[in-house]
């Protein structure tokens, strides 16, 4: 695929089922639809991106030592749920994970019982008409799809936006069931509801950052605005959390998108963020190299980098001035 204006547009789509996934087979690959998109698109390339598997981080990297003008990020929407998952491993989140599980049976249940969820949409109902200042929008519950990365915050921010009304209903209607096995499941599950079902206070800023990263007009600034945003919104709870188990999760998250940026091509996303006029140099502002002779030393190597000419005598004095407005 590529983008231009905003927009993905396929450019082939290759059966490989019956092929090695080799790094060499998947560059190959990669060529052809470089040179298609070359000589039938009238386009020039500037970047690749893949996740960052074996085989295809292994096929980029070729790309890139073949052809060092080419920018090559990883998938950053990718990424950030690496992140998540790096969040999971730690230990000290296994209360965290016992309150998915409940919450994942919870909603299977309401789920299976249609008559139940009419209930749901009809306190809901009786509430915006008891508050007609206050009307909010019917919610339905939705269940986790494992192929989309939000699916769970969603999921799980959808009971919680329905506290009040499952807490209705988990009084209400207890003796609802005909038989006794069914009394039985139903009273396991109401006495989720009134649970403190979870905390998507740690994941919720990942789950935001992958809504930006996997847009198609997602561009190199936004990522590393987005992981600024990041460290600094998680930095920010370490300093509120009390807890140990808290901290330790929080700084699993901090350590995993460090490592990711560590091995990001870095000069390309901070170069991207200087030129936009938005920014420029105030996020850099209270890092000492990024003086204006530091600035315009970095994006002199990137014109050389991409055009492979020494850079013109008046690029150094339009830095200058690009800079100071």
């Amino acid at each position: 695929m590529i983008t231009a204006k905003c927009e993905v547009h396929t450019v082939r789509i290759t059966d490989v089922s019956l092929e090695q996934k080799t790094a060499d087979h998947l560059k190959m690959l990669i060529l052809e639809v470089v040179k298609e998109v070359e000589v039938k698109w009238k386009a020039t390339i500037v970047a690749i991106t893949s996740d960052a598997s074996g085989e295809s981080w292994a096929a980029i990297k070729q790309l890139v030592d073949e052809f060092p003008w080419f920018v090559a990020p990883d998938c950053f929407a990718h990424q950030v749920n690496l992140v998540v998952g790096d969040y999971y491993k730690v230990p000290s989140t296994s209360l965290f994970l016992q309150y998915m599980k409940k919450a994942t049976d919870l909603i299977t249940w309401l789920r299976s019982k249609t008559m139940v969820l009419s209930m749901l949409r009809d306190i809901q109902k009786a509430l915006n008409a008891a508050n007609p200042s206050q009307m909010q929008q019917v919610l339905s519950i939705i269940h986790a799809v494992l192929t989309c990365w939000t699916a769970h915050y969603l999921a799980f921010r959808c009971l919680l936006d329905l506290r009040t009304t499952l807490d209705i209903l988990a009084k209400q209607e207890r003796d609802h069931s005909s038989d006794a096995t069914s009394r039985c499941k139903a009273q396991e599950m109401l006495e989720l509801i009134e649970d403190p079902l979870i905390m998507l206070t740690h994941i919720g800023p990942l789950a935001l950052a992958i809504n930006f990263a996997q847009a198609a007009h997602c561009c190199l600034d936004e990522v590393l605005i987005i992981l600024g945003y990041l460290v600094s919104r998680y930095q920010d709870l370490l300093n509120m959390m009390t807890s140990t188990n808290d901290q330790i999760g929080l700084h699993a998250i901090i350590n995993s998108l460090e490592k990711c940026w560590s091995k990001s091509d870095q000069t390309v996303f901070i170069a991207a963020v200087i030129l936009n006029p938005l920014y420029k140099a105030k996020p850099f502002a209270q890092i000492c190299q990024f003086t204006t002779a530091g600035i315009t030393s970095l994006l002199l190597k990137l014109w050389q980098r991409f055009q492979s000419t020494p850079a013109p005598e008046s690029l150094h004095q339009e830095i200058i001035n690009y800079l100071q407005d």
